[in-house]
């Protein structure tokens, strides 16, 4: 009898064994948390998301970490923890640089936190990304405005506003915006971290000329040109990059090479730097385009 029984109770030990490791593990725990956030249990949903992310293995992939970063993220700004909130945004961040949520998500966090500068580069990476992104616009355009940047932030409203953002066509409810910024965000503020639908940019670029030759540059034109492409609500970056250039065109509005140079210089600086308050492509183009600097002259 006792040799029938052994092993049945050894196949008992191995499949409970089994169990509790199919459940210990970054999937199981992450369904967990899923749960947990849809019965709007925030304590178990951080904390079945923590055990997720420890259990985290290569295998399981970066991107499905990122999101479990961003949800986390989430969690903890809406409960009233920006620090750690920020953290794992910018960690969710280096996993998946290619997220347009992950990056607006942070972005609004940085704007509640005041760090608008931050939010305002991060508002633009989203936008980059995806540019039918209509929030992007909109929440960029606050920052703008709270940074004295009328101009900047109309532009962004316009945009938004064409994209069918109804709050961004009303000055009213921009201000109302603006007042439920700066309380802390609720919960439902942030999106989840799948990327929304890519919108197909314009492959229209600028070559760059082989050669410099004599030229008479109309700074004015170029300034007038830039100001209306952004206006009409193009992206800075897509507005310099569409404008012809001086040393390879006679076309009236072309801009210095050396600007455009610079600028994009300026962006990729930015870029590289955004985990330290990098610069903004609207800051760059500030420096460059707002008035005659030394590129202009040729």
């Amino acid at each position: 009898m006792k040799a029938t029984l052994l092993p049945a109770l050894g196949l008992s030990l191995l499949l409970s064994t089994v169990s509790r490791s199919s459940a210990e593990s970054f999937a199981s725990w992450s369904a967990k948390a899923e749960k947990a956030e849809k019965k709007h249990d925030t304590l178990s949903a951080l904390e079945a998301y923590t055990n997720a992310l420890r259990l985290w293995k290569k295998g399981d992939g970066k991107k499905p970490k990122a999101k479990l970063l961003a949800a986390r993220a989430a969690l903890y700004a809406s409960s009233g923890s920006p620090e750690p909130a920020l953290k794992d945004f910018s960690d969710a961040v280096r996993l998946d640089d290619k997220s347009a949520p992950i990056f607006y998500n942070r972005g609004r966090l940085e704007l509640d936190m005041g760090r608008t500068s931050d939010a305002v580069t991060d508002f633009y990476k989203a936008a980059k990304l995806n540019l039918g992104y209509k929030e992007a616009y909109f929440y960029r355009g606050l920052a703008y405005e709270r940074q004295g940047d009328v101009k900047f932030a109309r532009e962004d409203y316009k945009t938004a506003c064409r994209l069918g953002l109804k709050q961004a066509c009303s000055a009213g409810a921009r201000a109302k915006a603006q007042e439920a910024q700066a309380a802390r965000p609720a919960p439902d503020a942030f999106e989840a971290a799948s990327p929304p639908e890519p919108v197909k940019r314009s492959s229209a670029e600028v070559k760059k000329p082989r050669r410099k030759r004599a030229y008479k540059l109309d700074w004015q034109a170029c300034l007038d040109a830039l100001a209306a492409c952004t206006d009409g609500g193009g992206a800075f970056g897509d507005c310099v990059k569409q404008a012809p250039v001086c040393e390879a065109s006679t076309a009236k509005g072309c801009c210095p090479h050396d600007c455009v140079k610079k600028f994009n210089e300026l962006v990729d600086q930015g870029t590289r730097a955004a985990e330290e308050g990098g610069q903004s492509e609207a800051s760059a183009f500030r420096e460059v385009f707002g008035e005659t600097p030394s590129c202009a002259k040729p």
